[in-house]
């Protein structure tokens, strides 16, 4: 029950604050969304990835697969289910260059904050650089933490 009320909790503060979530404009100007990397819906969850831009994940596999998600707790979900095909890496996007994706065990981690987590109660965050994180930190709280940590953290708060 309460995995379910936490998943409402969160599709609903998405569509009320699509702000908040770092959605990329178009380079046009538009108003419209930048691409990202396929695929354009997180293969956990069925969430746009070019409009959760800022936490999105690419998981690349032994096998050569791909799979695509918006969150690190969607990653999470795959990493545990992934019994025929080990991960070979991790990507993730960075919060302050959503563009760029980096190797998520190397990113600089921020856990918590005032911006809303997404498909999880508590945001969790990557950053290329150190300076990147702890402007983060001075703006919305949260503290720096290493992949591991983060990791740890989503999939207790999913387990509860």
């Amino acid at each position: 029950m309460h995995r379910t009320s936490l998943l409402l909790s969160c599709f609903l503060s998405l569509a009320a604050s699509p702000g908040l979530w770092g959605v990329l404009p178009s380079p046009d100007g538009s108003g419209g969304v930048s691409a990202v990397e396929a695929p354009e819906s997180c293969d956990r969850c069925g969430m746009d990835r070019a409009r959760f831009a800022r936490s999105r994940m690419l998981i690349l596999r032994k096998d050569g697969s791909r799979v695509g998600t918006c969150s690190l707790h969607c990653a999470a979900e795959v990493i545990g289910a992934a019994k025929k095909s080990p991960v070979r890496t991790l990507r993730v996007a960075d919060q302050a260059h959503p563009l760029d994706l980096l190797e998520a065990r190397s990113a600089v981690w921020v856990i918590g904050g005032d911006l809303p987590g997404v498909m999880t109660g508590t945001a969790t965050w990557a950053f290329v650089r150190s300076e990147d994180a702890q402007a983060f930190i001075r703006r919305h709280g949260g503290r720096a933490a290493d992949f591991d940590e983060a990791l740890r953290r989503v999939r207790q708060e999913g387990s509860r």
